[in-house]
């Protein structure tokens, strides 16, 4: 009866959406998640290096 209720759960996560439908949904929303994150860490490495580049000479030297 465990897996009955595990089932039905899923089915309360998922929001009623057909599992054949999540079979095309999963793979797409893969690469946009992909691109995603990307984008994310592409844009942190860009506010690390204006930072870099602004503080470079305001800081203390170090030992």
């Amino acid at each position: 009866m465990a897996s009955l209720s595990h089932l039905s759960n899923l089915s309360v996560k998922l929001g009623n959406i057909p599992v054949s439908l999540m079979g095309v949904i999963l793979p797409v929303y893969a690469v946009i998640d992909m691109i995603e994150t990307s984008l994310n860490v592409w844009s942190d490495s860009c506010v690390a290096n204006i930072v870099n580049k602004t503080m470079k000479d305001k800081l203390p030297a170090e030992a």
